[in-house]
């Protein structure tokens, strides 16, 4: 029986066909797909940031005792400890994770992502140094998997980055790269290139920041990352605003706007904040008071939106345009 790619558990029809599976799996004493179809199940809704209905899932299998093999029970361990650490239950990952390494070995894909996610667990906690150890760990364990050893690479560079080494932590984005994109792995992809924006941005490379940024967006939407493409317009529109290409920073916010309209938490506030700025320095005054008045009305306890209010309208008055 053939698991569902992410792709169609995403959709209905696939994740009815998931759950069909794991029942006739689980009635034929199947234990081996049970487990795959249940872990695949639970990184969907990982994905979705259900992490409870995720957890339930991957206990299951973790705590199923004699149920399952060895290695079902430790993959479903490396899976429950990527849910603790995005919950900030840091220490319960690190233990799920090396209890899980002896049994991983048996596997190199599985050993070499577990041990990159204790890199990424300690580059979480700032502890860059440590998480480098773990990537170069993991990075000689993914040897011969240069999809796996891009993605090690990736993290690898993040925390190189944070350690101020921006010409390594390019080199290693760069060379990550082509893999992803030979993969067709898009995500990869968009990470990637916001990974690279935000470190030409850190670089004070605010035009190939915009670029980057424009380019994972783009990617992003796509592939319906519409949670990543708003954010990733957000930010280049201001990294556009500050090389003062008014154009580019315009039409990069106002897609933040269009999308972050359908994503949950989107920080509206900031887009109006920067097109109300941009507007001003392009002289459109009108397009300029609404977006201040749209910060206002979802941002009024910031100091700073009543100063900027009554300063685009004594230039508009000044101006003689209308409100």
């Amino acid at each position: 029986m053939q698991v569902p790619d992410p792709a169609e558990l995403g959709t209905p029809a696939g994740w009815r066909r998931a759950q069909q599976i794991r029942y006739h799996a689980r009635h034929g004493e199947q234990r081996g797909v049970v487990a795959e179809v249940t872990v695949a199940m639970a990184q969907h809704l990982a994905y979705e940031n259900d992490y409870e209905r995720a957890e339930e899932l991957l206990t299951e299998i973790h705590q199923g005792g004699q149920r399952y093999e060895a290695l079902s029970r430790a993959g479903a361990a490396v899976q429950l400890a990527v849910i603790h650490d995005h919950t900030g239950r840091t220490e319960s990952a690190l233990r799920l994770l090396t209890e899980a390494l002896p049994v991983l070995e048996q596997r190199q894909d599985k050993y070499a992502y577990a041990l990159m996610r204790i890199g990424i667990v300690h580059a979480g906690t700032g502890d860059h140094d440590t998480a480098l150890h773990w990537f170069a760990r993991a990075d000689e364990a993914a040897a011969g998997d240069a999809f796996l050893q891009a993605q090690v690479r990736d993290e690898m560079a993040m925390s190189e980055s944070a350690r101020g080494n921006f010409d390594r932590a390019a080199r290693l984005h760069e060379a990550a790269l082509p893999v992803f994109r030979a993969a067709e792995a898009h995500p990869a992809v968009v990470m990637n290139l916001a990974a690279q924006a935000r470190l030409a941005a850190r670089r004070n490379e605010p035009a190939d920041a915009h670029r980057k940024a424009v380019a994972a967006a783009e990617i992003a939407v796509t592939t319906g990352m519409l949670r990543h493409a708003a954010a990733l317009f957000l930010d280049a529109g201001h990294w556009a605003e500050q090389v003062r290409d008014l154009r580019a920073a315009e039409q990069a916010l106002r897609r933040s706007l269009e999308i972050g309209g359908a994503v949950d938490g989107f920080p509206a506030a900031r887009a109006h904040y920067h097109l109300g700025i941009v507007y001003a320095r392009m002289g459109t005054i009108d397009p300029a008071i609404y977006h201040v008045r749209e910060l206002v009305r979802l941002q009024p306890e910031a100091a700073f939106t009543n100063w900027l209010e009554a300063l685009l309208l004594n230039r508009q008055e000044l101006d003689g345009s209308s409100q």
